[in-house]
């Protein structure tokens, strides 16, 4: 703390614990080590796959029609993915978490939850798959912009069902009980020129002692979510200032942006592809 500060402020400031510090940093670097070594896992499957020829082999192997064997192709490329980096997904996940006091889940709960991730990703995946390599047989023409235009789509279907569907699988959630922190929160919504459909609690004690707060959904299922370890955890200002973070980059339309970026970016990718002749 600087020297210019009175006594006063030095004795009302909270101070940081320096030792939470230091795990968090830890935590911080462990985490971005595995994330690497998962890259380098992906990279190294699909430089094998491409340069020794194992791609071209699975492919003959399957010999069904092209969007079948397409999505077996898929299914057993995602598989061996998930086989590869199971390890490195277990400490990742489940060890690590609990090695720092920030999960409080069972193996069991936790296998459950990555089956359902991986259940969920692998299904929407396959199905991407195989309308874009029906669209490859049936207008090859103009597929890129069809896979696009799909993809597109079923981003803004997800953004929207999010909290319906999706975040229910992994958490239970209700309607804020707090009438006056809920009224605080759409009022600060309000200023923002943001619609909210409501305020949520979403159950997170039961997996672990991280908070948190999020503006979800999309249109009338936009909706405030805020963990039941926030609410235990922090007082209805801090709060309000956490949920102001988030609608500031609602406000200042980082989330679409991110969202135009990323569509660019997918359309720049399938488009050098070309039309197919």
């Amino acid at each position: 703390m600087s020297n210019l500060h009175s006594g006063e402020n030095q004795a009302s400031e909270p101070v940081l614990d320096k030792a939470r510090q230091h795990e968090a940093r830890q935590y911080a670097a462990l985490k971005r080590r595995l994330s690497l070594a998962d890259l380098v896992i992906v990279a190294a499957l699909l430089l094998l796959l491409i340069f020794s020829g194992l791609s071209l082999e699975v492919a003959n192997l399957i010999g069904w029609p092209t969007v079948p064997t397409a999505v077996l192709y898929l299914v057993i490329l995602i598989l061996a993915y998930g086989l590869l980096t199971l390890p490195l997904n277990y400490y990742r996940g489940y060890v690590l978490p609990r090695r720092y006091g920030l999960s409080t889940q069972t193996w069991s709960g936790w296998l459950g939850d990555s089956l359902k991730a991986a259940s969920l990703g692998l299904g929407l995946a396959a199905a991407i798959i195989a309308a874009i390599y029906w669209f490859l047989s049936t207008w090859p023409e103009v597929w890129w912009l069809l896979g696009w235009g799909l993809v597109v789509v079923i981003s803004l279907v997800l953004t929207i069902l999010a909290p319906l569907l999706i975040v229910p699988l992994f958490f239970a959630t209700k309607p804020l009980a707090d009438a006056e922190l809920k009224e605080r929160l759409e009022k600060l919504a309000g200023r923002a020129g943001t619609k909210i459909g409501g305020v949520y609690e979403a159950e997170f004690s039961s997996k672990g002692t991280t908070a948190n707060a999020a503006l979800m959904g999309l249109g009338r299922t936009r909706r405030v979510v805020l963990s039941d370890t926030l609410l235990e955890q922090y007082s209805a200002a801090e709060i309000e200032v956490v949920m102001a973070h988030e609608l500031g980059h609602h406000k200042n339309g980082d989330f679409s942006r991110l969202f135009l970026w990323q569509a660019a970016i997918l359309l720049a990718s399938l488009l050098s592809r070309g039309p197919i002749d």
